[in-house]
């Protein structure tokens, strides 16, 4: 058995936290995805230069727990198109945990391979490398610019990247409703038991049968009925309102 609690102070280095605590203890409320509003609707989104670069918008990022912002516009130069096929490329933002090459968050522009029928390049999704689509750029064949046409914007796509917002888990009343039926379900079968005794439960009848017509004309002037029980023996009793 593991208990973990903090963060709290530390005293001569007794208290040292790794990164994968605070990455672990933001996804508890975090979603990944872009930071979307509507201030900045334009948040990481890539747009053509009409040449062959894209540019991704300012904005920001989450990713398992991992915080990425970029300020200011990026410019990316996309490869040169293949003479006899298309392809679709993708633009990511990649969170890298590699110790060597990693340990941050970097827009990455992804090549993709030409083909009759293209398809973008796989996100990688592991333990060290996760990425979020930006965007899938279709690239030609022969063709000598990128237009805004060319590129899907993916950022909306939940599968793919998806909008961060703040966690709300559904309760499920599933058990709490299974276990007042069994509790009702109990109290029904206690009711029936004592009606099947002896006598109480052609008391009850003779009770309602008495009371009938009283009940009928009760309705019909006003007054108030209710089924009482007193010393475990139910009947009707009438009360006249007012």
């Amino acid at each position: 058995m593991i208990e973990r609690s903090g963060p709290f102070d530390s005293i001569d280095g007794d208290r040292l936290y790794a990164a994968r605590w605070f990455s672990g203890y933001f996804t508890k409320f975090i979603s990944d995805g872009i930071f979307l509003g509507k201030d900045n609707p334009e948040c990481l989104q890539v747009f053509s230069n009409n040449d062959f670069t894209v540019k991704v918008k300012e904005g920001a990022g989450f990713i398992k727990g991992n915080d990425y912002e970029l300020e200011g516009d990026m410019g990316i130069v996309i490869e040169p198109a293949d003479n006899y096929l298309d392809r679709i490329d993708r633009i990511v933002l990649q969170r890298n945990l590699d110790n060597v090459t990693g340990r941050d968050i970097r827009v990455k522009y992804k090549k993709g391979s030409p083909a009759s029928s293209p398809v973008a390049p796989a996100l990688i999704r592991d333990n060290i490398v996760y990425e979020l689509s930006l965007a899938e750029i279709t690239v030609k064949r022969g063709a000598g610019t990128i237009t805004q046409g060319d590129i899907r914007d993916t950022r909306h796509i939940t599968d793919l990247c998806g909008i961060s917002k703040a966690i709300a888990y559904d309760f499920d009343g599933k058990s709490i409703y299974i276990q007042y039926e069994d509790i009702l379900n109990k109290k029904i079968d206690l009711i029936n038991k004592i009606i099947e005794q002896e006598g109480i439960g052609g008391e009850i009848l003779a009770l309602l049968d008495s009371k009938q017509d009283k009940i009928l004309k009760d309705r019909v002037n006003g007054n108030k009925f209710e089924f009482v029980v007193e010393n475990n023996r139910p009947f009707l009793e009438v009360k006249e309102i007012g």
